[in-house]
């Protein structure tokens, strides 16, 4: 696959915000080939889940990424939810996880939820009408964990996630939890040497994505699409997270002059090339173990 420049930004998901405005600035970071749009808001409330799964309805290719707390939720309930969504999006699901101060309880409760979303294999669901089977028992997975900080039983009561497991994303900082688990690590350091740091915990560097968190970025169009193009060819950045002072006018101002200078570079793609979000990133899709 060709390495291109992931874009991604940010809508905010609070409740008091009008839906209408939120659905546009995804339809128009969409048509922009943004890889995918965070929302934000009251992760214990709820709502940016609430919000992307209205946003699912409204875009057809871009990632919808969430954040969701491992000490706001219980992993059957999240694992459900990102579940859910998933399915609704049709494979664009991302979960931002917020392992708070203790990564040991937060790595804990990311196995279960990975356990959870394995709870049936790609082909358990057989909808076999004739012989009144909805699905193949030999492809069950009932997650049985029992450890320090949780003790949940499965299985999940959906199917598999069509990406077989949503896309994790982190935010880099100090600990263990990040360099264990995360695919797309957002970060505002450009040398913080995150592949090294999953190397050494064991796991493949060419399977984690890293995202540069931008301010609102300042100077010509030219001059941006320089910057962005310095940090991805020198390898700092596989892609960037882009703030915008207000919204919507610098996010229109960043689509129509900025991202045609990428394309003209051959940096971002014409169109997305891929159904899922990690297609698009180019991730691999988890196999179910047995």
């Amino acid at each position: 696959m060709t390495r291109f420049l992931a874009l991604s930004a940010q809508v905010d998901g609070s409740a008091d915000h009008d839906f209408a405005v939120q659905a546009e600035l995804a339809r128009l970071f969409e048509r922009g080939r943004f890889d995918a749009v965070f929302v934000t808001g009251t992760a214990a409330a709820g709502e940016p889940l609430s919000v992307l799964s209205a946003l699912s309805t409204v875009t057809s290719h871009i990632g919808l990424v969430g954040t969701a707390g491992t000490t706001d939720h219980e992993p059957y309930h999240l694992a459900r939810k990102f579940a859910s969504l998933d399915h609704l999006s049709h494979g664009r699901a991302g979960w931002h996880a917020d392992p708070g101060p203790d990564h040991g309880r937060a790595a804990e409760f990311t196995d279960v939820v990975r356990q959870l979303w394995d709870s049936f294999s790609d082909r358990a669901v057989v909808r076999d009408v004739a012989g009144a089977r909805y699905y193949d028992p030999d492809q069950l997975r009932a997650p049985e964990h029992r450890g320090e900080h949780f003790r949940v039983r499965g299985p999940l009561n959906i199917s598999r996630p069509p990406q077989g497991h949503p896309v994790l994303f982190v935010t880099d900082a100090p600990g263990t939890f990040a360099a264990r688990h995360g695919e797309v690590f957002r970060t505002a350091d450009p040398d913080a040497g995150i592949k090294a740091r999953v190397a050494a915990a064991g796991r493949d560097p060419g399977q984690v994505r890293v995202w540069l968190s931008l301010p609102p970025l300042a100077g010509t169009p030219e001059r941006i699409a320089d910057r962005l193009q310095e940090w991805f060819t020198s390898g700092a950045a596989d892609g960037f997270t882009v703030s915008f002072p207000e919204l919507p006018g610098p996010a229109v101002d960043f689509v129509r002059q900025v991202v045609p200078i990428l394309r003209r570079r051959g940096l971002v793609p014409d169109g997305y090339h891929g159904r899922t979000l990690r297609e698009n990133l180019g991730l691999a899709r988890p196999e179910v173990s047995r």
